[in-house]
């Protein structure tokens, strides 16, 4: 029998500065983990996350490289996903991230948590696309 899809109360979210290596000097992420205090279960996709920043609200877009699988939780398992964003503002000032809201995968409850990387760039100084993303969730 496939387990139940994970809910947001039975999943203990916590956030750090992400440590992989970005895909570009210029680019820092923020690692996003999913710990399961209940019963096995299941997360698929991406998450949703929200910033609320101090140019207005953004969503972050999902890559679109990346395809989602199943993950299964149990019991004091991890599950984690990675949100990339630029850094280099050129000298510009960067958006500043007051609050970000997630959903994980399949809910519509979500938790507010604080942000704990650096200002990202926007607009000119983001220099294209590929700016502002997040990875699936995976284990």
């Amino acid at each position: 029998m496939t387990p139940a899809a994970c809910t947001t109360a039975n999943l203990i979210p916590d956030v750090s500065v992400g440590e992989a290596t970005p895909p570009e000097s210029d680019m820092a992420s923020v690692t996003v983990t999913f710990g399961n205090k209940g019963d096995t279960c299941t997360l698929n996709g991406f998450a949703g996350v929200h910033l609320a920043t101090s140019a207005g609200p953004t969503d972050v877009p999902r890559d679109g490289r990346k395809k989602p699988s199943t993950v299964t939780l149990a019991k004091a398992q991890i599950a984690t996903f990675t949100i990339w964003y630029r850094t280099n503002p050129k000298g510009h000032p960067g958006d500043k991230v007051t609050t970000m809201t997630i959903t994980p995968p399949g809910e519509t409850h979500s938790v507010k948590m604080n942000w704990p990387g650096v200002e990202f760039a926007t607009g000119a100084d983001a220099g294209g696309t590929d700016t502002l993303y997040l990875e699936p969730v995976s284990m």
